[in-house]
This record gives structure tokens, C-alpha cells and sequence, in this order.
């Protein structure tokens, strides 16, 4: 009897194991389109008496090695993806194809120029001069505004992107709570389910930034951002805020420890679309704008060196042709001191060189004045006295102590073409008059000189940088972007591929296979089948030995 109690015990624990396997690779076929899902495998194991089978565990088959680089791929994904639709945004922006741009504006102001030229006093002339610098200057002020708001959309998508990753990060830790909560209670299956769950959370929070892992050993994970900053740990998740920048205005990510302690981590997102957005607003933008504000002050300056030197139809002496120049100056990050700037103006618009300037103090009462673009120094050793102007390069800038004296190291940036692009607009005397326009260099009748001057600035190397014409140089901007849009587009192409590269590699060890779990489905149910005929001949030998028992 005991020999036959041990078949019969053997047929049971066969049966009940493939049994088993069927409902895995039955749940596995119904997953076969779930997104994330990883399919699953029964591990067998023989018994060491020699008297059965039993599942020890089933198996969640995955490679944490092609995870971590699947989201590696997926941060540098969505850096260039977001990076690649911004500066296509941009580039229509700025686009000149539709003839409404910057560039055809400034040639139709020199023509115009041109056409002055050979009428100095005609009405007509004078009317289209006016009008064509009304228009170029309205381009400029457009393309200022555009870009202005791409960068506070930027700032809307990164409070977007910031509560997304809390939301995710909160996830996890429900996630990391249930697996730990329901430790030894959860069956295989479930917990299964749970990793899968925690595994998509993870990938969607790896394309919005950099995320490092870990299993605690305790069925929850830890994940890491910004280089090592724990967002989740166990069932506690941690939180990035959005706060307004200490000297723009621009929106700041900080990182908020459990004690509320706050750490500045903006610099240090480079990657998913966090790091794409950031790059954007913080570095392409910025960039951009500087050239365009560089192009617009050096046409604002030479026209206007040009016009000031003329006469008018009134024998006058002509003024500013353009507005918009004007003294941008900036403390330092870093600065410690309290000092602050209180004045600034253009003391003497014929030395404006259009370069950029620091004010560096090397001791509280000590600062030398050096010009960055060039890397000369304009003077050291300078004495500083709190509220006295400081007048360099026909600039006036006055430092105060506000909230006490500078203090060694502390820096102020100061130059006069930020902004110029936002500012520039005719001069107000040519607004109410076009008899304010000085074309010749006497009041005599047909002295067209000072036009024709005007007129050669078209053709004159007087870009920034001295190389270039206006014209050349601000094409030259808009071919830049082109590249840098090619190139970033080329860059999402090929990140894209690897991205999907990596997908199927994933996809081949994790995906589930209709035919494999076909073929699996036909083995085990033959085994199960055999299990239960072995169960049906053990009845049978007992209902024969109860036949044959007196």
C-alpha cells in the first residue's frame, strides 16, 4: 500500500505542477500585448526523495543590465526630442522663407537709403526710409518677443515635467510598499506584476531625467535622480520644487530633503526631457538671443554714428536715427559683498565699443575693469568710493554700497547690446518728422552725402566681430540654427534607433511569443494529461485490491 501511495502522491504533485505551468503560460498568452509586461516561466525542480516535482518559483524573465541601459537610452532620448522639437519651433519662428523676416526688412531699409540718396529732399523717399525702419525695427522686436516666449513655455513645461516626476516617484513608493507590505503573502505572480508595474514607472521617469537603481533586498527599489539624489527610498518618496530664479526670474529646480533642507540641482539635470527643455531655455536661447541683440546694437550704433554726423532739412544737426541702446548690467551669482549697482547710462555713444565688461573687485575698496570679449583690461587698481561713477568706454556705471561694501571677487557684468533687440524703435524726432532725417552733411539743396554713407553701410564689414556685413552676419544666425536644428534632428534619428534596438533585445528575452507559449501549452498539457492518467491507474490498482480483499 505505501508503494502505491507513493505514485499515487508523485502523480499529484506532477499534476498540480503542470497545472501550473498551464495557468502561467495561459496568463502569459492573455499579457502576450500588455505593454511592460515580461513574461513569466515555471522553474521545476525534481524532489531530492525522488518522489515528485514541484515548482520552486516562478521565474520574471528580465536582464537588469539591458534595463539600466534601456534607460540610459531613454533619458538621451528625450533630451534630443525635446531638444529637436524646440529648435524646430524656433526656426520657424525666425523663418525667412515667407519674405516677412529680418534679413529682407534690413535690405529694404538700405535700398531705401539708396533711393534717398538720389532724392535728399524728396517726401517720398523720406516717407519709405521712415517706414522701412519702422518695419525692421518691429521684425527685430517680434523675433525678441518670440524668444522670449519660448523660454516662459519653457518654464510651463518644466513645472509640468516637475510634478510628473513627484507623481511618478509617488508611485513607486506605493508600488515599493505593496511588494513589501505583502512580502510572503503575495503569490509569485502578483509580485511579478508588481516589479513589471514599478519597471514602466521607472522608464517613463528616466525620459524626463537621470535616474540610477537599486533593490534594497526587501522587494523595494530605490531610485536615484540628478546624480545620486535619492527620490525614492522604500515606501518614502522625496519631492523636486520649482522656485523663481534669485536674479531672472526663470524658473529653479530644487531638490527637498525629508527635512525640508533645499539643494539647487538645475545645473545638474543634462539628460531626458528635463535636461532637453533646460538646455533650451538656459543655453540655445540665451545664445541666440545675445547674437540677435549684438546685431541690432550694431545697427543701431553705425546707423546712428552715420546719422549724428549729418544735417537736416532743416539745417540741423541730425540725432539718433534708432533707439533701443541702453546699459545692461548684472551681479554675479556668486557675489558676496553688498554692493549693487544704483545708476548706469551711455555717457558718450561715439566710444561704445558694443563688448562685454566686468567689474571686478579684488579687494572691498579696489576693482579693475576688463573687457571680456577681448580679454584686455581697460584699467586696474581703480578706487572704489561707494555711489561714484565709474566711466569707461563712453559707459557710466555707479556702484553704492546698498547693503554694505563689495567684497573681494565680487563680479559685475556690464555691456550695451542685451536687450537691444526688444528696445530698438525709431528715434521719436523722425517719428514727428521726416525732416529729421539727415541726408547730406550741409543744409545746401541736394546734399546727399550722409545718405550715401548710410546707404554703404550695406556693404561695410561692421557686423560684430568686424568680418562681416550686417546682412552676412545675421544670415549667418539663421544658418547656425539650421545646422544646430540638422544636427540635433540627426542626433533624435539615431537616438531613436537605439532606443528601439534596445526595445527588441528586451523584447526578445521579456516579450512573450504566441508560438513558444503555444508549444508550451501542447507540452505541459500532455504532461498533465499523463500526470492524471497515472492518478486514474492508481484508482484503478486500488479498486483492485478492494476487489480481491475478502
Amino acid at each position: 500500500m505505501s508503494s502505491i501511495s507513493a505514485i499515487l502522491n508523485t502523480a499529484r504533485q506532477s499534476f498540480l505542477a503542470e497545472q501550473t505551468a498551464l495557468q502561467i503560460t495561459a496568463h502569459n498568452i492573455a499579457n502576450a500585448n500588455t505593454e511592460g509586461y515580461s513574461r513569466q516561466r515555471p522553474m521545476f525542480e525534481a524532489s531530492p526523495f525522488g518522489d515528485g516535482v514541484s515548482i520552486q518559483t516562478i521565474e520574471r524573465l528580465h536582464d537588469q543590465f539591458l534595463d539600466r541601459q534601456m534607460r540610459e537610452e531613454l533619458g538621451a532620448q528625450g533630451r534630443l526630442t525635446q531638444m529637436a522639437q524646440s529648435l524646430r519651433r524656433i526656426e520657424s519662428l525666425v523663418d525667412e522663407t515667407e519674405g516677412q523676416g529680418v534679413g529682407l526688412r534690413l535690405q529694404e531699409l538700405f535700398s531705401a537709403f539708396q533711393d534717398l540718396a538720389a532724392r535728399p529732399s524728396g517726401v517720398a523717399e523720406r516717407e519709405t526710409v521712415r517706414a522701412k525702419a519702422n518695419v525692421l525695427a518691429s521684425a527685430l522686436n517680434d523675433n525678441h518677443r518670440r524668444l522670449v516666449g519660448v523660454q516662459s513655455d519653457a518654464d510651463r513645461q518644466i513645472g509640468e515635467m516637475v510634478a510628473t516626476i513627484n507623481t511618478l516617484g509617488e508611485q513607486i513608493a506605493q508600488l515599493n510598499r505593496q511588494a513589501q507590505s505583502g512580502a510572503g503573502l503575495l503569490d509569485e505572480t502578483s509580485a511579478n506584476q508588481i516589479q513589471d508595474q514599478r519597471n514602466m514607472l521607472v522608464e517613463k521617469l528616466s525620459s524626463l531625467i537621470q535616474t540610477e537603481t537599486f533593490e534594497d533586498g526587501r522587494g523595494g527599489l530605490t531610485v536615484m535622480v540628478a546624480g545620486g539624489l535619492v527620490l525614492v527610498q522604500s515606501d518614502t518618496a522625496n519631492r523636486l520644487e520649482v522656485v523663481p530664479g534669485d536674479s531672472n526670474g526663470e524658473l529653479e529646480i530644487d531638490y527637498v530633503f525629508a527635512d525640508g533642507v533645499r539643494q539647487r540641482i538645475t545645473d545638474r539635470l543634462r539628460t531626458g526631457e528635463l535636461g532637453g527643455i533646460l538646455e533650451i531655455r538656459d543655453h540655445v536661447v540665451p545664445d541666440l538671443r545675445k547674437r540677435l541683440d549684438q546685431f541690432t546694437a550694431a545697427l543701431i550704433h553705425e546707423i546712428n554714428q552715420i546719422h549724428r554726423s549729418g544735417v537736416d532739412l532743416t539745417g540741423a544737426a541730425g540725432g539718433d536715427f534708432f533707439d533701443g541702446l541702453s546699459v545692461y548690467t548684472a551681479a554675479q551669482a556668486g557675489n558676496s559683498g553688498g554692493a549693487a549697482v544704483t545708476a548706469s547710462s551711455i555717457v558718450d555713444p561715439d566710444q561704445l565699443t558694443l563688448k562685454e565688461y566686468e567689474i571686478r573687485f579684488t579687494d572691498p575698496s579696489t576693482y579693475d575693469v576688463v573687457n571680456v570679449t577681448d580679454g584686455t583690461v581697460v584699467s586696474s587698481g581703480n578706487a572704489y568710493v561707494s555711489g561714484t561713477p565709474i566711466v569707461f568706454d563712453g559707459i557710466s556705471v555707479e556702484i553704492s554700497d546698498v547693503g554694505g561694501s563689495p567684497a573681494a571677487g565680487d563680479v559685475f557684468a556690464v555691456n550695451t547690446f542685451s536687450w537691444a533687440s526688444a528696445g530698438i524703435s525709431v528715434a521719436g524726432s523722425i517719428v514727428n518728422s521726416i525732416e529729421a532725417i539727415a541726408a547730406g552733411l550741409s543744409a545746401e539743396a541736394g546734399d546727399n552725402r550722409n545718405a550715401l554713407e548710410l546707404a554703404a553701410l550695406g556693404s561695410s564689414l561692421v557686423a560684430p566681430g568686424g568680418r562681416s556685413t550686417l546682412g552676412e552676419y545675421y544670415s549667418s544666425i539663421l544658418t547656425d540654427l539650421g545646422i544646430q536644428v540638422n544636427q540635433v534632428s540627426a542626433g533624435e534619428d539615431r537616438q531613436n534607433m537605439l532606443v528601439d534596438q534596445t526595445r527588441n533585445l528586451i523584447l526578445n528575452l521579456s516579450g512573450v511569443s504566441i508560438d513558444e507559449e503555444s508549444a508550451n501549452l501542447i507540452r505541459f498539457q500532455r504532461a498533465f494529461d499523463a500526470s492524471a492518467r497515472v492518478i486514474s491507474l492508481v484508482d484503478e490498482m486500488y479498486q483492485t485490491i478492494l476487489d480481491i480483499l475478502p
